[in-house]
C-alpha cells in the first residue's frame, strides 16, 4: 500500500480504513518470500523490487482507467 500511494502522491492511511471485526486471529500480520530456493534450483533472481512492481502495477491501473 505504502509504494502504490506514494507514487501517486498520496498517504495510504488517509484512504484506508481497518475494520478490526474483520480482521482474524489466523492472519499473517507480514508475508515475506525467500526465493533462494528458486535461485539455487533454476538459477532466477528476481528483476523488480516490490516498490517498481507497485509503480508498474499503479500506472498499469491508471492507464486502463484513462482508455475507458
Amino acid at each position: 500500500l505504502e509504494h502504490a500511494f506514494a507514487h501517486v502522491g498520496l498517504d495510504w492511511r488517509a484512504h484506508v480504513e481497518v475494520d478490526e471485526r474483520f480482521l482474524r486471529p489466523a492472519d499473517a500480520a507480514a508475508l515475506v518470500g525467500n526465493a533462494s530456493r528458486a535461485a539455487d534450483a533454476i538459477g532466477w533472481h528476481a528483476q523488480t523490487d516490490v516498490a517498481a512492481l507497485a509503480r508498474l502495477m499503479v500506472d498499469a491501473d491508471l492507464a486502463a482507467i484513462r482508455a475507458n
